[in-house]
């Protein structure tokens, strides 16, 4: 009994680890991704770059969205809803950025580790976007 737990535990770990692992690898496509859009367009650089700065090196942003030149789309995962609060209120401090929501918060438990997905949206005011 004792070692069928045991081997359901490395299970899950393994399971926690290859998950964590599949969204660094995601965070690093979104990053050469964010990279020629950089190259490319100087319009969207300021965000990008802003994005990077701001975010706590333990969060990971999977997705970013800022088709629509008026609003942004930020969709995430962290350990802590600390992060989370954190990214939120520097992107309240900066001047291209307003009517910043926290529109999803999903807390999940893998093993004995705590994840938090979120979504936050913000307005795009244009200063310093062009």
């Amino acid at each position: 009994m004792y070692l069928e737990a045991e081997n359901i535990k490395i299970e899950n770990d393994l399971y926690d680890h290859q998950e964590i692992s599949a969204a660094y690898l995601e965070s690093e496509k979104m990053a050469i991704k964010a990279q020629s859009i950089l190259d490319t367009n100087t319009r969207w650089s300021v965000i990008l770059r802003e994005l990077l700065e701001i975010s706590p090196d333990s969060l990971i942003i999977e997705y970013y969205d800022a088709s629509n030149a008026e609003n942004l789309i930020i969709k995430g995962m962290s350990g802590t809803v600390k992060d989370i609060a954190q990214l939120k209120e520097s992107l309240k401090e900066k001047p291209y950025y307003t009517n910043v929501l926290l529109n999803l918060i999903d807390k999940r438990v893998r093993s004995d580790n705590e994840v938090y997905y979120f979504e936050l949206s913000a307005r795009l005011t244009g200063a310093n976007t062009r």
